[in-house]
């Protein structure tokens, strides 16, 4: 059996049974004190991606390397979206694929729609500009290179 004759560690001081709750009464502190909450662009290009793959008929855009697309697109994967936050103002660039034969302007402005409703309701962010790119028309039926059939 080891003993030591070393003082035992204070024990810390009992939690208030309202820790990290909402407090209301003189602990509360103002709004305008407390500080600001700052959204970084690539949090809000995440947001936005996975809001506009949720867009009938919208697919993800094909990997490029030095600009040059690598294949038609991953109609699985995400749109790209790159966002600029200023103040509580959105920017949004996004590119995208649709599918043929669905009228291009139509999911184009459902998605960007969906994109302002749901980025305002989730961050309280106003979407100022959403400019949408289609980089490709992806068919939902699988076709043959013409010398193999």
């Amino acid at each position: 059996m080891m003993t030591t004759d070393a003082p035992l560690a204070p024990s810390a001081p009992p939690c208030s049974p309202h820790a990290g709750r909402y407090r209301v009464g003189a602990d509360l502190v103002p709004a305008a004190e407390r500080g600001d909450l700052t959204i970084a662009d690539g949090v809000i290009e995440k947001i936005a991606a996975t809001l506009v793959a949720q867009v009938d008929q919208i697919g993800g855009t094909a990997r490029r390397v030095l600009g040059v697309p690598l294949g038609s697109g991953d109609p699985d994967g995400l749109p790209q979206v790159r966002a600029t936050v200023t103040g509580s103002v959105v920017a949004l660039e996004v590119a995208c694929t649709v599918t043929y034969p669905a009228p291009i302007g139509r999911v184009t402005d459902q998605a960007r729609r969906h994109l302002i409703g749901r980025i305002a309701e989730l961050t309280d962010l106003t979407v100022r500009q959403v400019d949408i790119t289609v980089t490709a028309l992806r068919s939902t039926t699988k076709t043959t290179p013409r010398g193999l059939q």
